[in-house]
């Protein structure tokens, strides 16, 4: 402006008068800069001698590799951020598939006849020790250079008296829990393997056997094996060549000895279908027949074939007429003969098309004269009308009709429930019966899984009568132990915690008062958060693991009769780990359905509150599942919380285990609804609770009964709460899921209609919902559990509507991604950090 530069001439226009002035200016500057400097360095001086000491673990976490960001500022602008380099070790993708990120919760010990106790020391020997006389130093039982033990023991059986021990090589997985091998049977003497045999119908030593199993007699040397769906006997393993055929009948879809895919996967957990008597004298076997069974076809694709390789699992769906067959029968070794053990004929004539299921088969000793020595082997089958909410114990002896059984119906008080197969495996038994767990419904009028005593007439002419329950307000997960002389019953449960397991035991176990409560034997071992259980033959005396998050585990021998005192017998607790572990912390939040969820936070290492965290929950909801454990998580999740700087979130709420049917029964034939309302309500509450919990980044990722979850979270929510859901191999219509869990916890399609459509991801209101979430979806094309039909379809339809999402196909893959799962970690990692979080200046 030009009068603002006329009135600036006047000022300096004279030169003396403007080099006077400028003088002064500079001393009066000099001076307030002095004066300054003083007075800051007396503030900084009174800061140092006043201000509590800075705790160096408390500092900000912000990383190179993810800005942890204060809290006190938005967060929408957060990419613009500078951040610190993380001051800890960090966990890398490369390390995970190194095994870094995995803790063995249990190490390898097995009881020989006499209580005398195998274990892998660390190294890789068998030693021998003596639990009567540990001052004895534990002595080489099998040499390191003899082979190389798996040591989770699955390549090693030994016999019963630890003579010859069964080696198998070249396995090969068939489905999650079976897997054919070559065996061959060693002699062990002076800590060395001699004499060794080939295993096979004409031990050539290439054929590959699908089971083998000792006879668990004292000092018994004959063994049955499985080779192509037939079960062969074999008296002398230096006979190579002399096993003799038990069934042959068995053909590609008919087996005998081994479980179908569907018992495998859903009923036994296990593809073993022989069970030995106690006495050695007798064989029972399950068979079943495929035949009729509709079937899945799994692609295998290989660059030296034209054409790719289909394969044919028998797999009934949910609502499918014909089922697999089974058939149950008894081996009498001596006679070379067999016997038929019918279904209850209260089951099979309910049954449409024999829709039942056999759920457990066990033996058990029991006298017939308390004054004779002789005991008679009965054996114990377990069956289930197709709803699985019936169930039927008949006990039978080799010679006898077997038509008698022992009720348990899963409708109390006009509540319903489904049965689970696993808890119906009968393993410890009395003088004169057996133990089981049951529903039982307790005095606070939840009911509970609950220990319960059946004593067997000695005539079997009834199926039992049941003289003792044990538990307390909470479901008994295990029976782990009986000794028999002191008539004490050892079982694992959660009690009231959230995340723990404890080992408890219940004295007058066949005829106990009904009101004292069972002792917590581990509740007060700091060390001891998680229990798991290995008992001697004898019952005296067991093997307790301690596996704790982050933490090797401590291993203790512990006797019954000195229940309180603790030998230590392995401790590798402090062993160092290649990185900072992340922390875990529990907490209940009260939902709307008046209970509570347990919910458990992985926490950053050197963890901050002040600032906010991404947040990724980590889901499965499955029936009866629960995900809070204080053993060590998922080695991904770990990674996430270390390197990442996420807070992994997981919640147990409506229709998790350990607390009873009032949790369980809002799940029952209601699948998609109540888990996966939870899982979104206490996101959003706990996003309201904790100021750290970054609201603007919260995704979700689930595999399996969680991708499900995951999905219907993504449709439901529509991006309120999640910005983005990873879905690998997920369910997106339980009509597409086979039968036997499906209709456990939905009944059949044709009586839950409407609960079954409710499962449909696939649907124009769904489909159209995932607009508003990021989607990663990943699966394997050759998973026979969850059949890449799922999300080929909604891919499809997502396609179709054109909304943007990721997909991940991995060829030759089953459910579990084995083989790829580097690549599938890497892209998780991207999807998260880039395309969800959008921290996309940060490197991988």
């Amino acid at each position: 402006m030009p009068g603002y530069y006329m009135i600036g001439r006047k000022i300096f226009g004279s030169k003396g008068l403007r080099s006077k002035t400028v003088r002064l200016c500079v001393r009066f500057l000099v001076l307030l800069f002095v004066l300054f400097v003083v007075i800051s360095l007396a503030i900084a001086v009174a800061l140092i001698l006043t201000q509590k000491p800075v705790d160096l673990s408390q500092i900000g976490t912000s990383g190179k590799w993810l800005p942890a960001f204060r809290n006190q500022k938005s967060c929408n602008d957060t990419n613009r951020r500078s951040t610190s380099s993380a001051n800890y070790s960090q966990l890398t993708i490369e390390s995970l598939l190194m095994g870094a990120g995995v803790i063995q919760p249990e190490y390898f010990s097995v009881w020989l006849s006499d209580d005398r106790l195998v274990m892998l020391d660390g190294i890789g020997n068998f030693v021998l020790i003596s639990t009567s006389d540990l001052s004895y130093k534990p002595r080489i039982f099998i040499d390191k250079d003899q082979f190389k033990a798996d040591p989770n023991g699955k390549n090693f059986i030994f016999n019963s008296d630890a003579q010859l021990i069964a080696l198998s090589k070249g396995l090969s997985q068939v489905y999650r829990h079976s897997n054919k091998a070559l065996y061959e049977v060693a002699r062990l003497e002076a800590s060395k393997l001699v004499n060794h045999q080939p295993i096979g119908p004409r031990a050539t030593g290439d054929e590959a056997l699908q089971l083998f199993e000792w006879n668990p007699h004292l000092g018994a040397q004959d063994f049955v094996f499985v080779y192509e769906n037939n079960i062969y006997y074999q008296a002398d393993a230096n006979k190579p060549g002399s096993a003799l055929p038990i069934t042959v009948t068995g053909t590609l879809f008919n087996y005998h000895g081994v479980t179908d895919w569907l018992y495998e996967e859903e009923i036994f957990s296990s593809s073993k279908a022989v069970w030995w008597s106690l006495s050695g004298n007798y064989l029972a076997y399950a068979s079943f027949d495929d035949r009729r069974v509709s079937r899945i076809t799994v692609p295998h694709y290989d660059s030296a074939d034209v054409y790719p390789r289909h394969e044919e699992i028998p797999y009934p769906k949910a609502g499918t007429d014909n089922q697999p067959l089974v058939f149950l029968r008894i081996w009498n070794k001596e006679l070379n003969s067999t016997q038929s053990v019918d279904p209850p004929a209260k089951l099979t004539s309910a049954s449409k098309n024999n829709s039942y299921y056999l759920f457990s088969v066990c033996w058990i000793q029991i006298k017939q004269d308390p004054n004779s020595v002789q005991s008679d082997d009965i054996l114990l089958s377990v069956w289930s009308n197709r709803q699985q909410n019936e169930i039927f114990i008949s006990p039978c002896r080799y010679g006898q009709l077997c038509n008698e059984s022992l009720y348990v119906s899963f409708d109390i008080d006009e509540r319903k429930m489904w049965s689970e197969p696993s808890d119906f495996k009968i393993e410890y038994q009395s003088a004169n019966g057996y133990f089981v767990l049951l529903p039982r419904k307790y005095k606070n009028g939840n009911i509970y899984n609950h220990i319960a005593h059946v004593n067997l007439p000695v005539a079997l002419k009834t199926g039992g009568s049941i003289t003792a329950y044990h538990g307390g307000s909470y479901d008994v997960k295990q029976i782990v132990g009986y000794d028999r002389r002191r008539d004490e019953i050892y079982f694992l449960a959660a009690g009231d915690s959230m995340a723990q397991m404890f080992l408890y035991r219940a004295q007058h176990a066949t005829n106990g008062d009904d009101n004292v409560e069972p002792e917590c034997i581990t509740c007060s071992m700091e060390s001891c958060p998680s229990s798991r259980v290995n008992f001697a033959p004898s019952g005296k005396q067991f093997i307790l693991s301690c596996p704790l998050a982050f933490y090797s585990t401590k291993t203790y021998l512990k006797k019954v009769d000195e229940i309180s005192s603790d030998i230590l017998l392995r401790d590798d607790f402090q062993a160092p780990l290649q990185y900072d572990p992340p922390k875990i912390s529990y907490e209940k939040i009260p939902m709307k359905s008046g209970i509570d969820a347990y919910v458990g936070l992985l926490l950053p290492p050197k963890f901050n509150a002040n600032f906010v965290y991404p947040v990724l929950l980590y889901t499965y909801s499955g029936p009866n599942s629960n995900l809070n454990s204080v053993e060590t998580p998922w080695d991904l999740m770990s990674y996430f919380a270390n390197r990442r700087q996420y807070v992994i979130v997981t919640i147990d709420a409506r229709g998790s285990s350990n607390r009873g049917w009032l949790v369980k029964e809002q799940l029952y034939m209601n699948l998609s609804g109540p888990e996966v309302d939870d899982q979104i309500e206490v996101t959003r509450k706990l996003l309201q609770i904790h100021s750290f919990l970054d609201r603007h980044r919260v995704a979700v990722l689930g595999w399996s009964y969680g991708g499900f979850v995951a999905a219907h979270i993504a449709t439901r929510d529509q991006g309120s709460t999640f910005q983005c859901a990873i879905c690998i191999a997920p369910v997106v219509n339980f009509r597409f899921y086979d039968s036997a869990y499906t209709e456990r916890y939905m009944g059949l399609p044709r009586d839950n209609i409407i609960g079954y459509e409710k499962t449909n991801l696939l649907t124009d209101r769904l489909i159209d919902n995932f607009r508003h979430v990021k989607l990663m979806l990943a699966h394997g094309d050759a998973d026979d559990n969850v059949h890449y039909q799922n999300s080929a379809l909604l891919a499809s339809l997502l396609q179709q509507r054109g909304i943007h999402f990721k997909q991940l196909v991995y060829t030759n893959q089953d459910h579990t991604i084995r083989s790829a799962i580097g690549h599938l970690y890497m892209e998780l990692d991207r999807f998260l950090l880039h395309d969800c979080f959008e921290f996309t200046d940060s490197p991988l």
